[in-house]
């Protein structure tokens, strides 16, 4: 299934479990699920109301940990990610398990996510129970 050029319009992220995910809109006006499970980091920028996906691209790993060693280490002291490791070249050797993936923008959203599976199927994350908690939520801090 092509993620070119779909539009995403919500973005799930379950702490907990350690998953993403994305709902989207291809041209087609299908709709499309894709779902990221076992994070171990990822870093999503330039999140608009409209985020067109021009691809996602499964990259080696240690493309983005040596791209982004800066930000590995800056981060390091916040406890994230949430492995212990010495230097970058330890850290690629303790996420041979995991692939990593660019997300390229059209517009709007883009980043990078390092994760164990990725999938991409027909179908959207029910979240209207989320909307109405969060409506419900609202309502109370207004008391």
């Amino acid at each position: 299934m092509k993620i070119h050029d779909a539009n995403i319009y919500l973005l799930l992220n379950n702490y907990k479990d350690k998953i993403l995910i994305f709902n989207a809109i291809d041209i087609n006006k299908n709709n499309i699920l894709l779902e990221f499970n076992h994070i171990f980091a990822y870093k999503i920028e330039n999140e608009l109301s409209g985020n067109i996906i021009l691809d996602i691209e499964e990259v080696e790993i240690k493309t983005i940990l040596k791209e982004e060693e800066k930000y590995f280490i800056k981060n390091r002291q916040f406890g994230w990610p949430e492995i212990k490791y010495s230097n970058i070249n330890d850290l690629i050797n303790k996420t041979k398990e995991y692939k990593a993936y660019n997300i390229y923008s059209s517009y709007g959203l883009s980043g990078w996510i390092i994760a164990k599976i990725m999938i991409i199927e027909k179908g959207i994350i029910e979240y209207k129970i989320i909307k109405e908690k969060s409506a419900e939520q609202a309502a109370g801090a207004d008391l």
